[in-house]
C-alpha cells in the first residue's frame, strides 16, 4: 500500500465556515449589483425607444445580467 493511502485528509471546519460566509456575502453583493444594473437599463430603455435601443438593452441584459444571475445561483 502506498504512503498516500495511509494519510488522513483533515478539513478545517473554521475555514469552511469562513468560505461559506464569504460566498454568501459575495452572492449578496452580486444580487445588489444585478439590481443596480437592471435599474440603470430600465432608465436607459426609456431614452432608447427605438429598435436599435431595444437591441442594445437586450444585449446588455444578456451579457451583463444573465451571467451575474447564473453566478449568484451557483454560489447559493
Amino acid at each position: 500500500m502506498s504512503l498516500f493511502m495511509k494519510n488522513d485528509i483533515l478539513l478545517d471546519e473554521n475555514a469552511l465556515k469562513n468560505a461559506s460566509q464569504s460566498l454568501e456575502q459575495l452572492a449578496g453583493r452580486i444580487s445588489e449589483l444585478h439590481n443596480t444594473i437592471n435599474n440603470m437599463l430600465s432608465e436607459l430603455h426609456t431614452g432608447f425607444q427605438t429598435p436599435a435601443g431595444d437591441k442594445f438593452i437586450k444585449s446588455c441584459q444578456e451579457s451583463l445580467l444573465k451571467p451575474m444571475k447564473n453566478e449568484s445561483e451557483v454560489m447559493q
